[in-house]
């Protein structure tokens, strides 16, 4: 009898634990004003970045409701520009808001800024709160609000 409560005790534990996010592949794409900056399959994971002095759990934890930790739309952009020496900045307020990708700093007095669509649609919430699965398609784009965040003549 012990025993059978015990392993019920013990099926049920591991059933109840949240199951924790794999790693996911995506499609990254950062565009800039007038050239890719960079394309290719990232594989990421949620993590804790720091930019602007600020340090964030990059995982969808920081959203409302908070998501168990898995994979971002910024831990990709972090992984894919690390793994490839591109640098990037960003400032911060209850996430991160890219302010320069390649030396391409966005522009307030033309009105130009970084932003970013996944699967094709823009996206409401900061980049470290929207979580991304294997196959999703990310871009990161320069002066995105004044233009289709799609960019047709590039498709992913």
């Amino acid at each position: 009898m012990k025993s059978r409560l015990l392993a019920a005790t013990v099926v049920a534990a591991v059933w109840c634990t949240p199951a924790l996010a794999a790693p996911a592949t995506v499609e990254l794409r950062v565009e800039g004003a007038t050239t890719t900056i960079f394309e290719g399959p990232v594989t990421t994971d949620g993590k804790t970045i720091t930019k602007a002095g600020n340090t964030l759990a990059c995982d969808g934890t920081s959203s409302t409701p908070p998501q168990s930790p898995g994979p971002t739309m910024t831990s990709a952009l972090d992984d894919g520009l690390l793994a490839a020496g591109i640098p990037w900045e960003a400032t911060f307020f209850n996430d991160f808001f890219v302010s320069s990708i390649a030396g391409e700093a966005n522009d307030g007095t033309n009105n130009r800024y970084w932003g970013y669509a996944l699967n094709y649609t823009a996206v409401g919430v900061g980049g470290c709160q929207q979580q991304v699965r294997t196959g999703d398609e990310v871009l990161f784009g320069f002066d995105f609000f004044a233009t289709d965040p799609n960019l047709p003549s590039k498709p992913l």
